[in-house]
């Protein structure tokens, strides 16, 4: 971001597919893991109506409950710095805890909530 006369502008905007829970700047990419996205809009629908929890979820808040217990898998998003663009995503297996992701030595480390830590390497 940069400073525009006493306030905070921003370079780009992006909608992301994910809940990040994990961000960290390595170079000119920024990544990104979490959670894949689910239908919000349906959710808020549901719980503006709903007037009891005492009964099984409904499809669309047990697709949320899921996301965020790990169920779904996760996402990992390297972002280009400079513009915003996508420059991969990956499917991961688990989500990663909250922080859960470091960059060192030109590595990418990812904690899982299953109890996994990945390491990512660039190709040579």
């Amino acid at each position: 971001k940069k400073k525009k006369g006493g306030a905070l502008a921003s370079d780009w905007h992006n909608d992301i597919p994910l809940y990040p829970q994990g961000l960290v700047l390595a170079g000119d990419n920024l990544f990104l893991a979490g959670p894949p996205r689910f239908d919000e809009t349906q959710t808020r629908l549901f719980m503006g109506s709903s007037a009891t929890d005492d009964y099984e979820l409904p499809p669309v808040l047990k697709e949320a409950s899921d996301t965020f217990d790990g169920k779904k898998g996760g996402v990992l998003w390297a972002v280009n710095l400079a513009d915003g663009k996508k420059r991969a995503e990956l499917k991961l297996d688990s989500i990663p805890v909250f922080d859960g992701l470091m960059a060192a030595n030109g590595r990418l480390y990812l904690s899982q909530k299953d109890g996994s830590v990945v390491c990512f390497a660039q190709a040579r």
